[in-house]
């Protein structure tokens, strides 16, 4: 196997999880597992988002294990925006994205996108095989995508995957949004600010999903408020510029 040359800790694998005490386990072996195979010395950011299973002390069990893995426990859920800008605050490397704690993502499908990284800023996922969600959900992810698209001007082909971000640029960003609008809020004012960026595909592996948290109804109300909250930081940035 050849051995990719990298800084060390070129990567923050940020993991948010709430209650997955089912998969948490399968998650933070797999990001540690796809490290090695590319030959990666990156580190692990498990945050714990107020889960009331075993997924906290599954994870502390973990940490005995890989002394790469960092752990944050929230008393209470703040949310996934919010797990992830936790994560961020304690990063040491280049670049980071989000992996969620329900093994859903395969996280070797992004690492595979590092060693094509020239000047980007970010490298923007989007699902290659999205038949391995139900088919509701791949139906909300299209209408949710056009109408960001058509309201802000874009042609992207995904607003929530787990994008590959350089630490420093998305530190510089003001986030409003606790839930899983911050993905595309990111995006939005990334692209406003003029960031690198190009699109890359990514897998989601074959563990189905019992549930989803991203379509239920209290998700659904924090994407309503951060898109109308974007449309005003769009205008306020728009007139301010031209002023």
């Amino acid at each position: 196997m050849k051995i990719l040359q990298f800084p060390l800790k070129i990567v923050s694998i940020i993991v948010p999880a709430r209650n997955e005490e089912e998969q948490i386990a399968n998650t933070i072996e797999g990001a540690f597992r796809s490290m090695e195979d590319f030959g990666i010395l990156g580190e692990v950011i498990a945050v714990n988002d107020g889960s009331v299973d075993k997924t906290g002390y599954i994870l502390e069990d973990l940490a005995k294990k890989y002394p790469r893995l960092k752990i944050i426990h929230h008393e209470k859920s703040k949310g996934l925006g919010a797990s992830f800008f936790a994560g961020l605050g304690h990063a040491q490397a280049i670049y980071t994205f989000l992996l969620p704690g329900d093994n859903e993502n395969d996280p070797a499908s992004v690492l595979s996108h590092l060693k094509s990284i020239e000047d980007e800023d970010v490298l923007i996922t989007y699902v290659c095989n999205p038949e391995q969600r139900s088919f509701i959900r791949q139906k909300i992810s299209k209408m949710y995508t056009f109408i960001i698209n058509t309201s802000f001007g874009h042609e992207l082909r995904y607003f929530n995957g787990t994008s590959l971000y350089k630490v420093s640029v998305v530190r510089n960003l003001t986030i409003k949004s606790q839930g899983f609008f911050f993905t595309a809020e990111i995006l939005l004012k990334l692209l406003k600010n003029g960031a690198r960026y190009k699109e890359v595909s990514i897998r989601l592996t074959d563990v189905k999903q019992n549930k989803s948290s991203a379509i239920s109804f209290k998700s659904l109300q924090g994407v309503v408020k951060g898109f109308f909250y974007m449309l005003y930081w769009q205008y306020f940035f728009s007139i301010k510029d031209n002023r």
